[in-house]
């Protein structure tokens, strides 16, 4: 099956994707990517934001998400990322965060193990 990609910037469209992600459970719990889809999905501070989420299918089942967001005022934006496990290591977390960004400033860091590694590499590539 062949991935696909699905891109919202305005806050309708991106409140139906972060709804797909939370039914997928495209998180790790109690990690702040639920607080975020929870707060797209429910158009909350929606003003406060640019916000652009894009999710990635395989199929019409969501594997993947990255959002991208920044509070009004600011510069840099806050970017978030999960990829289920068993398609890790596929590309398919670089592509999230290339058609939800066009540049990665500052540095990403935390998340999953291995997760250091990757934003060192998407940091390069950018």
């Amino acid at each position: 099956m062949k991935i696909t990609y699905r891109k919202a910037s305005s806050y309708n469209r991106a409140a139906l994707l972060a709804a797909d992600a939370l039914r997928a459970r495209l998180y790790v719990p109690g990690w702040m990517l639920n607080e975020e889809l929870r707060d797209i999905r429910s158009g909350q501070n929606a003003e406060d934001y640019k916000t652009c989420i894009v999710v990635a299918y395989l199929g019409e089942v969501a594997i993947g998400i990255c959002t991208s967001r920044k509070w009004r005022g600011y510069t840099d934006s806050t970017v978030m990322i999960f990829v289920r496990k068993k398609h890790r290591r596929c590309g398919i977390g670089t592509k999230l965060i290339k058609k939800a960004t066009s540049k990665i400033k500052g540095s990403g860091s935390g998340g999953v193990d291995g997760a250091d590694k990757f934003w060192d590499k998407v940091e390069r590539k950018s």
